[in-house]
């Protein structure tokens, strides 16, 4: 089918993943860009406290399972959970969303969704993957 490109810049995360889930599920390739500028909203400490409490919890020594600390995997990684990811159309699905690190040269009219801008947002709570991603040990 037909290929959607969206700026994730500013964008909260979990309305534009049920955005991104349908359009993959639709037969759409969505192509998500600058995905370190993702929001993730509520409040910094309740965020912070989450995310190292998944991170550390690793099962058996080197068994997994392994969280991913770069942001794109990061985000396929929650995004996985708005798709049947274990049947075949889920994972046709998953197949069809891809998240970019950075913005591209050659691709110029990304869409934003207005739904989910984080000016939606009534209280300015809020934190960025970016941050997430440096508090959990990886490279921005």
């Amino acid at each position: 089918m037909s290929e959607i490109n969206i700026d994730g810049n500013n964008m909260i995360f979990g309305r534009l993943a049920s955005y991104v889930a349908k359009q993959a599920l639709l037969g759409y390739t969505v192509n998500v860009y600058n995905c370190e500028d993702i929001v993730i909203t509520g409040s910094k400490e309740k965020i912070l406290e989450k995310y190292p409490k998944k991170a550390k919890f690793t099962g058996q020594m080197g068994k997994g399972p392994f969280r991913p600390r770069r942001s794109d995997l990061f985000l396929k990684r929650h995004m996985r959970n708005m798709v049947p990811y274990k049947q075949t159309r889920g994972k046709e699905a998953m197949e069809r969303i891809r998240f970019h690190i950075g913005n591209p040269e050659n691709k110029q009219n990304l869409q934003t969704i207005e739904k989910a801008n984080v000016k939606k947002v009534v209280s300015q709570k809020y934190l960025k993957i970016k941050e997430i991603i440096k508090l959990l040990g990886g490279k921005v």
